[in-house]
């Protein structure tokens, strides 16, 4: 006789930040319910919105979408609240204007079968109408690629529940995603990577003022020597 062994079954707490996503979350959030794979929970952090942002997501009407309002601090902020109102089984995130492709968290699944702690996808570089035209492969957790701000995205990463008990997003203005990265490498937890996009990044022309580019540079400076 011959016995299969079925996958098993995470479930994935997708955390989105926003603040004035009216423009792009409907989008959004139908690309996180969308998935084939059906064991999520969306869990949308509205970080102090004084647009329409509220109104759109109230437009859905899905049990599995869990929506917050807190008072404007920024992304780690918003990001580490979503944490704390999740309880499945592993942790992914997803911005407010970037679209999921559809077997992403199937294929998420399938890797956390390893023996892993976290683990990083690839993503496609797309327009302001989500159209993809240059894929980003994701690189090994190295402290260069760190620094050189070339080995995951933020919005690509997918965590074990268990551990946020150690790790949260450092309050940065800025540069909270690379924050997380250099926590994760001095972690030393088992990682994989996942060389396919997983989701469209859409780029918007939203500069930095100088000022603030400034500011990020220092953020980067002070994360590299920890490295």
């Amino acid at each position: 006789m011959r016995f299969i062994v079925k996958e098993c079954q995470n479930t994935f707490d997708i955390i989105m930040p926003v603040f004035n996503g009216a423009a792009y979350i409907a989008d959004a959030i139908r690309s996180c319910l969308y998935q084939n794979y059906s064991k999520l929970n969306l869990i949308i952090v509205d970080d102090g919105s004084t647009d329409s942002t509220k109104k759109v997501v109230q437009y859905f009407t899905d049990p599995r979408i869990k929506y917050y309002y807190k008072e404007n601090g920024g992304p780690a902020s918003a990001m580490n609240y979503g944490i704390e109102h999740s309880n499945g089984d592993a942790v992914c995130f997803a911005a407010h204007d970037d679209i999921q492709l559809p077997d992403r968290l199937e294929v998420l699944n399938t890797t956390f079968q390893q023996k892993i702690d976290f683990c990083y996808s690839g993503y496609n570089h797309s327009n302001k109408y989500a159209q993809p035209w240059e894929y980003v492969p994701p690189k090994p957790l190295t402290a260069e690629n760190i620094k050189n701000n070339t080995c995951m995205s933020g919005g690509s990463v997918a965590l074990r529940r268990y551990v946020f008990d150690k790790i949260k997003f450092r309050d940065l203005p800025f540069n909270e995603d690379m924050g997380l990265s250099v926590d994760l490498y001095l972690s030393k937890l088992k990682y994989a990577m996942i060389d396919m996009p997983l989701f469209n990044y859409r780029l918007l022309l939203n500069g930095l003022s100088a000022s603030k580019k400034k500011e990020v540079e220092k953020i980067t400076a002070k994360l590299s020597e920890e490295l």
